[in-house]
């Protein structure tokens, strides 16, 4: 099955959108979801529901999927980075 592969934080309710693996199973959701005008990650995750694998995540490791939008937010992930 090549399907939905998100990060589930522990002590988190719900998983993180991004990032995530999204596979060729995934295509006709995908594809009615664009169609309906619905965009968001979010919305992908909960048409699958429980078919979309979910790793854990320990909540000492969630900095690891930082969110990187800005210049701002790439410098303090490179300085994470070069830290460890």
């Amino acid at each position: 099955i090549d399907g939905m592969t998100i990060f589930q934080v522990e002590g988190e309710e719900t998983p993180r959108p991004l990032p995530c693996r999204i596979g060729a199973d995934c295509l006709e959701d995908v594809q009615r979801l664009i169609d309906a005008g619905e965009y968001a990650v979010k919305g992908l995750i909960d048409a699958l529901g429980p078919d979309a694998v979910r790793v854990e995540v320990a909540s000492r490791e969630r900095e690891l999927l930082l969110n990187v939008n800005t210049p701002d937010d790439f410098e303090r992930a490179c300085a994470l980075l070069r830290s460890s």
